[in-house]
């Protein structure tokens, strides 16, 4: 048996990977999103290509994720430790890293639709990577290496979005150790706020390149994701953020005759990607550390 005694709202979420995509908030818990399409118009009579702009819309809902937590009533406050407090705190920590982790599942998905595209600018590199299915990897030994590699493919982001270049890069903690040791790499100390258990920004670099870890993958993780913050009316990724609200309810076992507390973390959000193009402002990219083998190089991959 449950009875609900007390109900909240929590603070939206603060999170610097989740400002990346289009934070919008939702009055109702569904909505309608409008952007800019960008399409490739006829020829002119010069010769040249040209570009025209149509105006979209999306239909979005908001989606609801709850996390609960059990508390025995004979827990005490002890030493000034407020347990509800360090309860609910514990509940929105996890709601923030669930909610960054489909935000990157979004990204990691239009990065590698981009990165098929991007496969093979020669018929011979199309049939290797197309058919026989090796793998497109970028080697780097030096520090030097990674960074002149991330800022080379912001750039492929640039000429395929038509927006500009990527201004966020998400890697594994193993690039990350090479980053750090590059001078041009510049650390931002936050005491207190890294978040070992989600997507922690580090640092940038001087195109302006902010660079997350991931800490939820594996150590030597290859994958690069990388992308442009979305802004209002363009294609891309959009959060629209109904409520975030919190319950305390009491449960009473019949069986044992005993009862306890259930804290409860309720979400009504949305995350989705829109446009028919979005996928171009990302990019995934498999970055290896290492000499580049001998086979890779005969064959010009």
């Amino acid at each position: 048996m449950e009875t609900d005694n007390q109900n909240g709202t929590a603070p939206e979420y603060a999170s610097e990977l989740l400002d990346t995509a289009c934070r919008l908030p939702m009055m109702e818990p569904h909505g309608q999103v409008f952007y800019l399409e960008m399409e490739e118009g006829p020829v002119s009579q010069d010769g040249y290509p040209t570009l025209e702009m149509k105006t979209q819309s999306r239909f979005i809902a908001a989606e609801t994720f709850r996390l609960t937590a059990d508390q025995w009533n004979n827990i005490p406050n002890v030493y000034g430790i407020n347990i509800n407090l360090e309860t609910f705190s514990a509940l929105y920590n996890q709601a923030r890293t669930d909610a960054e982790r489909r935000l990157y599942k979004i990204y990691q998905k239009l990065g590698i639709a981009s990165a098929h595209e991007l496969k093979g600018d020669t018929r011979w590199k199309r049939f290797l990577h197309h058919k026989l299915r090796i793998p497109a990897v970028k080697y780097v030994e030096t520090s030097q290496d990674m960074v002149r590699t991330l800022i080379a493919q912001a750039h492929n982001i640039a000429v395929r979005s038509r927006r500009g270049p990527a201004n966020w890069a998400i890697v594994s903690r193993q690039q990350r150790v090479l980053l750090d040791d590059s001078p041009l790499f510049t650390y931002v100390s936050k005491i207190g706020i890294a978040s070992a258990s989600g997507y922690e920004y580090i640092g940038h670099l001087p195109s302006g390149l902010r660079i997350f870890v991931n800490h939820t993958n594996q150590w030597n993780d290859e994958t690069v994701i990388m992308g442009r913050n979305t802004q209002v009316n363009e294609p891309g990724v959009y959060r629209g953020e109904h409520s975030i609200t919190t319950a305390e309810m009491e449960v009473f076992d019949e069986t044992h005759m005993t009862s306890s507390k259930r804290m409860q973390l309720q979400e009504r959000s949305v995350t989705v990607e829109i446009g028919a193009d979005a996928y171009k402002s990302y990019l995934a990219v498999n970055v290896r550390q290492g000499k580049r083998p001998l086979w890779r190089r005969i064959l010009g991959i």
